[in-house]
């Protein structure tokens, strides 16, 4: 194609050659990406500009996708849009990319429907609508019910090494495999894995494979410095690819400094918080980590960009509701703000069946052995229930944390009563809960308890087993006193030990109520999740 310059003419020769070349070479029945608008073929249709397909020869890229190809973006107000993408309708109600002239582009006539004036019409090659507006249907297809959700590519960004135990390791790979299945691509860029050989974070997370979820290492090493330097340069790399519908983050520092770009040279970016920085800065030495707590000018620093991202991001997801009101409250509202809780990923054959009632009763804790956890809690509740054995599902051997709470455990007599596992893959967490009597989740009332939403109460939800809970705002947006749960005061081992205990005395209740979670759960599942993601990708990208 030639490029710049004019003809004879006085006519760019680019649209010449646009004009000369046939529209069968590269163009399928299909909806377009441009500025064409006339969806019945009238008169004065420009033919939709030209690229060479993802399968022509020299279609390469320095860096692309896992095959080396990568398709050519034109600008667009984030410099982000493909102007050629064709899309197929999916069962599930989204849609997908195709190749221009594929095969299956060409099969056979089909209908756009355009959203917005609610009608279809033929989709013919050389006839388009905006990409936004349409969906692709088969011949004598129905729209499907309920809102139609389009297809992206999301480049998702996490400076964290993976696999990681953590959950926030957990919840980055869940959420990328939630949104993969419901058809969207997804590139999540990571840092390294610790381990020689890396292992497959697929296979720690048991998740299937799938096409649509790609896994990059940055190739980040040296101290903790260095690996966030190198880490960041590779981000921006990648995020000024202009080959993304939108990118996801859920690190502060990155979203702020992608937000610097103009919104023509980057995707829009969607901040997914999980805290408040300030706020987990100064609980850092509570929280193991070895740094100090942080002083009066990085707090402030902190509170600047929290307020900055609040502001410029194009899109926002908060844990919890109250966590959404309370940054309205600071900083003033703002439009393009999803509140996604947690989840947990749920087997279709699960079943809520209360374990065989033999031996001693059972109080279960799954997670950290941070104090704000409550871990601590558990066992002094356990020294008021003499007849009760403890399970504490998580916790490395090399965590001062656990040797905290095993020294606890033997100053209260605990020793021959609980049972410490260590740390224990995300696949067999569910089965150990699943033994228990009853699960304990005692966060300790701190400032960053109004920020966290547990994947453990999930987790417990899932499990079927009634479950004792800290009464505090962002449980009490899951789970209902009396209901679903049993709430007590937060850091009190007497209120846990009194809930436990009513629980065990009253087995009718206790499984009314771990029914009542086991049902409620369904509606914080992974897939879920990704449902409520998506309604805020269509804000942001505009096909809402």
């Amino acid at each position: 194609m030639v490029r710049g310059g004019r003809d004879g003419s006085g006519r760019h020769r680019r649209r010449a050659a646009h004009r000369d070349l046939p529209a069968r070479d590269v163009r399928g029945a299909g909806v377009r990406l441009g500025k064409r608008r006339d969806v019945a073929g009238g008169r004065n249709v420009r033919p939709a500009p030209v690229r060479r397909d993802d399968d022509t020869a020299g279609h390469r890229s320095r860096r692309g996708d896992q095959d080396g190809r990568r398709p050519v973006a034109a600008p667009g107000r984030h410099g982000a849009r493909d102007r050629l993408r064709l899309l197929e309708h999916r069962p599930d109600g989204a849609v997908r990319r195709r190749p221009d002239g594929s095969a299956a582009a060409r099969a056979g006539p089909q209908r756009a429907y355009d959203v917005h004036r609610a009608a279809a019409h033929p989709a013919r090659p050389g006839v388009s609508v905006p990409v936004r507006q349409a969906v692709l249907l088969p011949a004598g297809g129905a729209l499907p019910a309920g809102h139609v959700h389009y297809a992206v590519n999301i480049l998702y960004l996490s400076d964290i090494r993976l696999p990681l135990e953590r959950a926030n390791g957990i919840q980055t790979m869940e959420t990328c495999a939630a949104l993969a299945a419901r058809g969207h691509d997804v590139h999540l860029l990571v840092r390294p894995d610790t381990r020689i050989p890396p292992r497959d974070p697929l296979a720690f997370y048991g998740l299937p494979p799938d096409p649509r979820l790609r896994i990059e290492r940055a190739p980040v090493f040296g101290p903790p410095t260095l690996r966030r330097a190198g880490y960041l340069a590779q981000a921006l790399e990648r995020l000024l690819e202009r080959r993304w519908d939108l990118a996801l983050t859920r690190d502060l520092g990155l979203a702020d400094l992608a937000l610097r770009f103009p919104v023509r040279m980057r995707p829009p970016v969607v901040y997914a918080s999980h805290g408040f920085a300030p706020v987990r800065a100064k609980m850092l030495p509570s929280m193991g980590s070895k740094s100090r707590a942080a002083g009066a000018s990085k707090l402030a620093r902190l509170h600047r960009r929290e307020r900055r991202v609040w502001r410029a991001a194009d899109g926002y997801v908060t844990i919890t509701n109250a966590f959404a009101k309370e940054l309205a409250g600071l900083f003033g509202e703002r439009r393009r703000v999803a509140a996604a809780p947690s989840g947990v990923r749920l087997d279709s054959s699960r079943t809520c069946a209360p374990p065989p009632r033999t031996g001693p009763s059972t109080v279960a804790y799954a997670g950290h052995f941070y104090a704000w956890k409550g871990a601590d809690v558990v066992l002094e509740a356990l020294a008021l229930l003499p007849r009760v054995r403890g399970l504490l599902i998580g916790g490395r051997p090399t965590d001062s944390d656990l040797d905290r709470l095993r020294a606890l455990a033997r100053a209260r007599g605990l020793t021959g009563r609980v049972t410490f596992t260590g740390l224990v893959a995300p696949s067999a967490v569910g089965p150990l809960l699943a033994r228990a009597d009853v699960l304990a989740l005692p966060t300790v009332d701190t400032p960053y308890a109004r920020y966290t939403s547990p994947l453990k109460l999930f987790e417990y939800m899932a499990a079927g087993r009634p479950i004792v809970a800290s009464d505090l705002p962002a449980l009490r947006e899951i789970v209902e006193q009396g209901s679903t749960a049993t709430l007590v005061a937060p850091g009190d081992p007497e209120a846990l030990a009194a809930g436990v205990r009513s629980l065990l005395d009253d087995p009718v209740r206790a499984d009314r109520m771990a029914r009542a979670a086991f049902d409620e759960v369904e509606r914080y599942s992974w897939a879920r999740r990704a449902e409520r993601l998506e309604r805020l990708f269509d804000e942001v990208t505009g096909t809402s």
